[in-house]
């Protein structure tokens, strides 16, 4: 009698488990039985490091949200190219999906597209489960076997039916890995003027308890920034025989006024200079060169106007908020990228053969000439900075 119950219990769950895998594989929320789909920016974290594994691309681009959003090398490249960014990510997590990269079974990678928007490893390593899962990312203790037993479980388990059911459709997923719609500050439902409050209340409003920072020598700042992570990248690519080309994504002039309020825009220049000091030494010996292009600065893209006050129809030709830039400015991006345009455009140099602190004497005299002509926003920025550290 007990064996014909465990017999009936067994095949019950069985089937309830084959029922949920055949849903799950059907509606597919997590988009691996397809080169595109809608997904969420949580589901996001798990998709791409799986593609990546199983497509095994010649080149990634590995950055953050800005990136995420805004960065396709499509065209020829369109077979052997995928977009590896996440939200919210800095320099500890795309290291590891960099050795992800490198590492994952039948790897083909020649080509590594890295963001430098922060080069210092971060103090609380605590935070990084939320923005990667490192369930789904090779390393020393994880193989690829492990990786492929835990993506088809993930679609045996009641959390992805209920996925399923939902059927987000917050986000929509491309051939090489951008997320093509933005919807951050409930940018599609309300405006980009919305969305530019909302993020720069995150901005305005980091650690508004606290008195704005104090000016600091580099000497000082240089013994708070560890470069572990960048190091590891460094090295992997020099064993490995992995091409990179680093990058600094552009923010709008807004972000430029908010440090200077914060009396953090010395940390700019500071992390260029580390940047190239760490790359510099990594060098000797190595026999593949490394570019690093800038896209931090001030032209007619990055002081494109943004005002809390636009109406709400308005929307920013290269902008979508103070952070985040359009696919449009993504495409300029990333054909400097590509064909290695960085000393014949505008928008960009190679970190290793300018002037850094000339350059960026140079940045702080536009933004002068930008505070002068653009009083109003200053104010605007002004008073958001007071109204949020008062709580009003």
């Amino acid at each position: 009698m007990y064996k014909k119950l465990i017999v009936t219990f067994l095949f019950i769950t069985t089937s309830l488990l084959f029922l949920i895998y055949i849903i799950n594989m059907l509606i597919d929320p997590y988009v691996l039985s397809s080169s595109t789909g809608h997904i969420s920016n949580q589901e996001i974290r798990i998709t791409k490091p799986i593609k990546v594994l199983e497509n095994s691309p010649q080149k990634v681009l590995i950055g953050n949200s800005r990136n995420n959003y805004s960065s396709d090398l499509i065209g020829e490249e369109h077979s052997n190219f995928y977009n590896l960014s996440l939200s919210g990510i800095g320099i500890n997590e795309i290291a590891k999906l960099f050795y992800h990269a490198v590492y994952s079974n039948n790897s083909n990678l020649k080509l590594a597209y890295i963001s430098l928007d922060s080069v210092c490893d971060p103090k609380d390593f605590l935070h990084e489960s939320k923005f990667i899962d490192e369930r789904f990312l090779i390393k020393p203790n994880n193989n690829t076997y492990n990786i492929l037993f835990n993506k088809y479980a993930l679609y045996t388990s009641y959390d992805t039916l209920i996925l399923s059911i939902e059927n987000a459709t917050k986000g929509f997923l491309n051939e090489v890995g951008r997320q093509t719609i933005f919807n951050e500050g409930d940018y599609l439902a309300k405006g980009a003027a919305h969305a530019l409050r909302k993020k720069e209340e995150i901005t305005i409003g980091a650690k508004s308890n606290k008195k704005p920072a104090q000016s600091i020598i580099f000497e000082d700042y240089i013994k708070t920034c560890e470069t572990k992570s960048l190091v590891k990248i460094l090295d992997i690519a020099k064993k490995e025989n992995i091409q990179l080309t680093f990058f600094i994504n552009p923010v709008n002039v807004r972000y430029w006024e908010i440090q200077r309020q914060k009396n953090s825009l010395q940390h700019y220049l500071f992390n260029k200079i580390i940047i190239k000091k760490t790359i510099d030494a990594s060098l000797i010996g190595a026999k593949n060169p490394i570019k690093v292009i800038d896209f931090r600065k001030l032209n007619k893209f990055t002081l494109e106007r943004l005002s809390y006050h636009d109406a709400a129809d308005l929307y920013y030709e290269y902008w979508y908020e103070s952070s985040h830039f359009t696919n449009k400015f993504g495409e300029m991006i990333t054909n400097v990228l590509q064909h290695d345009e960085y000393n014949n455009t505008a928008i960009s140099s190679n970190l290793l053969d300018i002037d850094i602190e000339a350059d960026f004497k140079q940045q702080l005299n536009s933004l002068k000439n930008w505070r002068l002509n653009n009083t109003d926003l200053v104010r605007e920025i002004e008073q958001a900075k007071n109204c949020t550290q008062n709580s009003c």
